[in-house]
């Protein structure tokens, strides 16, 4: 694919960096990192597809960011992403000891039960219906959107 551009969008310089180097020194110098919020988004490309896999669950404006995300599809562009919901909650409840106060903190929105979404609305959000894409259990699904 060295005739697509794909970009990568963190907030963290350092990340964008690191991530930029090592795309160097692999070779591709079509993979592109750009530093950019994604609530505040200062993207003035669009794309064919935007994937946002693992990072709402630290997102608290969750709705906020899934509209930025669909905004910046192309007509008839896919956004594909997983996002918490009552069974993530329930299984990070479970699964993180009562000790661990570094994934308490970290996944501390999610537990508290503050940026939980559901299917039904994510399509009032978006008025698209998002298809299911992937499941390994009900704690992480993850969803297609097409924008139309």
């Amino acid at each position: 694919f060295t005739d697509i551009d794909f970009y990568g969008y963190d907030m963290a310089a350092s990340i964008i960096q690191k991530n930029t180097e090592k795309a160097r020194s692999l070779g591709f110098m079509n993979l592109l990192f750009v530093q950019d919020s994604l609530l505040n988004s200062r993207k003035t490309k669009t794309f064919d597809l935007v994937t946002c896999f693992s990072t709402l669950h630290y997102v608290e404006e969750i709705e906020l960011a899934i509209k930025r995300l669909f905004e910046g599809l192309t007509p008839e562009g896919y956004l594909i992403f997983n996002y918490p919901n009552i069974y993530t909650r329930k299984n990070y409840q479970e699964d993180i000891q009562p000790d661990d106060e570094y994934m308490k903190r970290r996944f501390a929105l999610l537990l508290a039960g503050r940026n939980l979404i559901s299917q039904r609305r994510i399509q009032e959000i978006l008025g698209a219906r998002p298809k299911k894409f992937y499941s390994s259990i009900k704690s992480n699904i993850y969803v297609m959107v097409r924008n139309t």
